[in-house]
């Protein structure tokens, strides 16, 4: 008869206990727990920051108004009026924005600039002062701290403004502090009323108005509506927000795929912990047997596995929210002190940001136990006191899984397929979760296959390099549970095939569309628009960031009844600044002529037939090739123009930009050396560097941005196969034991669990890699379908690859030191004397 004080014994008390007994069993899985938690909750932080910060960037120049009304044409005295006059208004003022040329000092060439105008209420100032005064005059400006750190101004400095009138010179008497992350934000402000005396280009007319405290702005807008029906009016409110939608996509974007990469972390960490309990219930068959011969009902001791669980998912779940949201905190403080694009915003965490991560890690470490626990409480009384022996690799059950296993991996590969012939991208998400659900079940055949192989294939090197005994064994231990040596791997499996994937796709998305940009900017940068002055070449060839530059020479000739330039690059020129490997050689073909887009119009049908050109009593019959550079002369090769006979002089230079260089500064450095050779020149800079630089730091970010997160993920499996080490070092003291009083020296002890833990990292390195390179290509060719006129160019990158995998191994290597100091603290006697 069952005893009755199981009826009453609380199974938190029994909890409770078994923590005190077992809890060193979970340290690393309450880690795993704590990363994976700590990595949401930080996530989580950071997009809200984001998205907060953007808000305040965006709104900053509404900061300060409750009602913006937009004008078509100049305000009238009469409209500001009858506005000021409505009861809820404190403020109203009009502000201005336009385009003027403004010359900087120490250079010699003008360049467009948004100017704008200093509310003339104090109440509608949002500007805020660095150092000097707000300007008193038109003839007196303040400038953005950052822009003029940049362009050398100072308080005191002049600037040349040009609006096509007469320039006017303005001194800079005060710098405001910067709206960081702001494009649309004027960088130069004058006084009320000062663009309308510089004429700037394109003006747009707005009124800020400020309500009385407590009045809704909806009702403010309405009144404002109502006294002045021309005008288009909005609060600020509705304002900030369709800006912050606007800004946000890429905030949101970046959240949406810093949670993704959350949920992977989390993922993992349940493949840990699920391996973690899955050995420590294993090793404590014999006490639950003691339970269940002494009274304890089957969902008792299910439950009390249950609460063990819920007890270590809600300390790591909390303990990690709150040192993610702690963390986030200081990287908002640091990153907002760099150079950061959207500024950060530290908020309070909200309610989600709290309970989100801490009830997934709670959920995932429950769900992972929920199979051991219900194999522990399954196990009869008797049956389980008696020795077990590990299920075979062949048995119904594996076999069952092993089948379901190649039928998802057939099924998603089926899907994989299907997705990369028709550019669908939701049969690539499916296919891939499908197929990669497929690899983990074959991983209790798949993983043990690849560590014998390893074994047999140190057979075929020297004696002195085999490793003897210890390396021998540690095949043998390695395999000796597929079961638990397929879980440890299948976490670190997610990891690396996710970084490869990545690395990969990256790599073959950028190369692709490197060739794409190749035909769409075949050349980085155009100088062009008149005559080359002398010296211009040698100054603009010591601008940084200037990697080549080829100087196009020519004549002009007759085409039909127009008059155009046609110049020449020598083949050494043409191969150090022409990307595009086509154009390359359209520009060797002495039958060719290459059309700029600027020049299209120019060439007699269009540039889409052939055509003459003539110069004196020589004519060329050439077919036109129309090309993407932006501006410039017709190009032709060497041969060809020679045939003219014509005198030659500079008419274009064509620029190659290092990569990583910042566009602007190249194009300012390029300007000034325009200006130092000729003040007046009429040259113009065009090209699709801008365009390339941008795609390229995108890409380079993104894949930053990836491998750091994903190392997350990496070092939760990481610290699964410390712990499997660990528990399995307890589970094998005896054994241990026994090698050692045979003779099996403390150093040969730690190879053995050092090559066990390499032999377990390195297997599922190596086929997360081999998988990353396979979901990597299909994804690329997914993704890429139909996209571009050529077939995608598929990049296997060998370095990163080789990288990844032995950062893998040497962190398994790391993964057993902690196993083999405890093993080596047991004496050989004392291991020998366990029961």
């Amino acid at each position: 008869m069952r005893s009755a004080r199981w009826a009453t014994e609380p199974v938190v008390g029994l909890v409770l206990a078994s923590w005190r007994q077992h809890g060193r069993h979970y340290l690393a899985t309450f880690l795993a727990i704590f990363l994976g938690v700590g990595f949401c909750a930080a996530t989580l932080s950071l997009t809200s920051a984001a998205r907060r910060g953007a808000g305040d960037a965006v709104a900053i120049r509404y900061s300060k108004a409750d009602v913006v009304a937009f004008a078509g044409d100049q305000p009238t005295a009469g409209m500001v009026l009858r506005i000021s006059a409505l009861p809820d208004v404190t403020a109203v003022a009009v502000v201005d924005t336009g385009v003027l040329h403004v010359t900087w000092p120490g250079s010699h060439v003008a360049g467009p600039e948004n100017v704008s105008e200093i509310p003339s209420s104090d109440g509608l100032r949002w500007q805020q002062l660095a150092a000097g005064v707000f300007p008193s005059s038109p003839t007196q400006v303040v400038v953005d701290a950052d822009l003029a750190a940049a362009k050398g101004v100072v308080v005191g400095s002049t600037l040349r403004l040009d609006a096509g009138a007469p320039a006017q010179t303005v001194t800079v008497v005060g710098l405001v502090r910067s709206a960081k992350g702001v494009e649309g934000v004027s960088p130069i402000f004058g006084q009320a009323g000062s663009l309308a005396r510089w004429r700037a280009a394109a003006p747009e007319h707005e009124i800020d108005v400020a309500g009385s405290a407590g009045v809704a702005q909806t009702a403010l807008a309405q009144e404002v509506q109502r006294i002045v029906p021309s005008l288009t009016v909005s609060t600020t409110d509705s304002l900030r927000t369709e800006a912050v939608s606007s800004l946000s996509n890429r905030v949101d974007v970046l959240g949406r795929f810093l949670q993704g990469f959350a949920v992977v972390a989390l993922l993992v960490a349940g493949l840990v912990i699920a391996n973690t309990f899955r050995i420590v219930m294993a090793q404590r068959t014999r006490e639950f047997a003691l339970l269940r011969c002494v009274g304890a009902e089957r969902w008792q001791v299910f439950m009390m596995a249950v609460g063990e669980a819920l007890l270590l998912g809600v300390l790591a779940g909390v303990a990690g929210t709150a040192s993610g949201i702690a963390l986030a905190a200081m990287l908002v403080e640091t990153l907002n002190h760099t150079a950061i694009a959207v500024p950060l915003t530290l908020v309070a965490p909200a309610l989600g940001t709290l309970l989100f991560p801490l009830a997934g890690g709670v959920a995932v470490t429950v769900a992972a136990v929920l199979a051991p626990a219900s194999s522990a409480a399954r196990s009869a009384p008797l049956t389980a006191l008696r020795p077990g022996s590990e299920a075979s690799l062949v048995s119904r059950g594996r076999l069952l899984q092993l089948c379901c296993g190649a039928l998802l991996g057939v099924t998603g590969s089926a899907l994989l397929a299907l997705a990369m012939a028709t550019g669908r991208l939701a049969p690539g998400l499916l296919g891939g979760l499908v197929s990669f659900i497929g690899v983990l079940a074959l991983t209790p055949a798949a993983v043990p296959l690849a560590i014998r192989l390893a074994g047999e294939a140190r057979r075929l090197l020297p004696r002195r390099w085999q490793g003897g005994v210890p390396v021998e064994l540690s095949v043998l231990n390695a395999v000796r549970n597929p079961r638990r040596t397929a879980a440890t791997a299948a976490a670190l499996l997610v990891g690396v095939t996710l970084i490869s994937m990545m690395s990969v796709g990256a790599a073959s998305v950028s190369k692709t569309e490197s060739q794409a940009l190749d035909r769409v900017t075949p050349v980085d940068l155009t100088v062009s628009g008149g005559p080359i002055p002398a010296g211009l070449v040698e100054r603009a060839r010591k601008v940084d960031g200037v990697q080549q530059i080829a100087a196009a020479q020519g004549e002009t000739v007759r085409a039909g009844s127009s008059a155009v330039d046609v110049a020449t690059l020598r083949p050494a020129a043409t191969a150090a600044v022409v990307r595009d490997v086509a154009l390359r050689g359209d520009l060797a073909d002495p039958s060719m002529v290459v059309v700029p887009v600027s020049a299209q119009a120019l060439v007699p049908g269009g540039g889409l037939r052939p055509f003459r050109i003539q110069a004196g009593a020589v004519s060329l019959r050439l077919h036109p090739v129309l090309s993407s550079i932006t501006s410039g002369p017709l190009l032709v090769s060497p041969a060809a123009l020679n045939r003219l006979r014509g005198r030659l002089h500079t008419t274009a230079l064509y620029v190659k930009v290092s990569d990583g260089a910042d566009p602007r500064a190249v194009v300012s450095g390029l300007q000034d050396a325009i200006g130092a050779v000729s003040p007046h020149s009429r040259l113009s800079i065009d090209g699709g560097y801008a365009e390339r630089s941008t795609y390229d730091e995108t890409i380079s970010v993104l894949l930053l941005i990836s491998t750091g997160l994903l190392g997350v993920a990496v070092l939760i499996a990481l610290v699964g196969v410390g712990n499997t080490l660990s528990l399995s070092v307890l589970e094998r003291s005896r054994e241990h034991g026994l090698l050692r009083a045979l003779g099996l020296t403390r150093t040969q002890l730690r190879l053995l669990l050092a090559n066990e833990a390499v032999l377990i990292a390195g297997a599922a390195a190596v086929l997360g890699a081999a998988l990353g390179v396979g979901y990597g290509w299909a994804g690329t060719l997914t993704l890429l379908h139909g996209t571009t006129n050529h077939a995608p160019a598929l990049v296997l990158p060998l370095a990163r690859l080789g990288l990844i995998v032995s950062v893998a191994v040497g962190a398994g290597v790391l993964a057993s030191v902690l196993p083999a100091r405890r093993a080596l603290r047991v004496s050989p006697v004392a291991a020998l004397a366990e029961e």
